[in-house]
C-alpha cells in the first residue's frame, strides 16, 4: 500500500521536516603569489611616488700612453609610480544580517579583503597598464623573454638556461630570484 502522507508532499507532513543547514562550503580561490615571491609592497602612501634610479655608470675607455682621458658621469632619471583605485561594494540586507545562520557581514569582508589581494596579485603580474590598471611584470617594456611556443612548451634544461641567460643579459641576477609559471 501507498502512504498518503509523505515528505515529498508539503501539505502531507513534509512542512513537518525541517531543513538543517551545515556549514558553509568555502569558494575555491588561487593561490596568490606575488608576496611569497618576494614583491615588496609600499603601503601608507599619499599621492604620487617618484623614486629616483641610477640608469647609467661611468663609462671606461683604454687610452694611450700621452692621451687625455674623456670625461665620463653617472646618470639618473626617475621612476615615476601613481596611485591607482580599486574598487567594489556589497549592500547586505539588516533582516539577513540578524537571521543568517553564518556572519554574512564577516564573510563579505573576508570575501572582499581576499578580492582586493587576488586583483594585486593579477595586476602585479599581468596588468595592461591601460584602463587605470597597474601595469604588470609580463608588459613591461624592455624586458627580455624566451619564446616558448604558441601555447607555451614543456621546459627542458636548456629554455630554463635561456630564462636564466636573459636576466643575466640585463644584469639583473641579483636579490631574490625566483620562478612563476602556470
Amino acid at each position: 500500500q501507498r502512504a498518503d502522507l509523505s515528505v515529498g508532499t508539503d501539505t502531507a507532513g513534509g512542512y513537518t521536516v525541517p531543513t538543517n543547514i551545515g556549514e558553509l562550503v568555502p569558494i575555491l580561490q588561487p593561490k596568490l603569489v606575488t608576496r611569497s615571491l618576494g614583491a615588496q609592497f609600499l603601503t601608507g602612501l599619499q599621492g604620487n611616488l617618484t623614486l629616483p634610479r641610477n640608469n647609467s655608470d661611468v663609462a671606461f675607455a683604454w687610452e694611450g700612453e700621452n692621451t687625455d682621458a674623456d670625461q665620463t658621469d653617472v646618470a639618473f632619471d626617475t621612476v615615476a609610480l601613481t596611485p591607482k583605485r580599486l574598487a567594489a561594494f556589497t549592500v547586505i540586507g539588516k533582516q539577513l544580517l540578524f537571521q543568517s545562520s553564518i556572519d554574512v557581514e564577516n564573510l563579505v569582508r573576508s570575501r572582499m579583503n581576499f578580492g582586493v589581494q587576488k586583483a594585486i596579485d593579477s595586476a602585479a603580474i599581468n596588468g595592461s597598464g591601460s584602463s587605470n590598471q597597474p601595469t604588470g611584470l609580463l608588459n613591461i617594456s624592455g624586458v627580455n623573454s624566451v619564446a616558448l611556443g604558441t601555447d607555451g612548451a614543456v621546459p627542458t634544461w636548456a629554455n630554463i638556461i635561456k630564462l636564466e641567460t636573459e636576466v643575466a643579459v640585463d644584469d639583473a641576477d641579483m636579490g631574490r630570484l625566483a620562478y612563476l609559471t602556470t
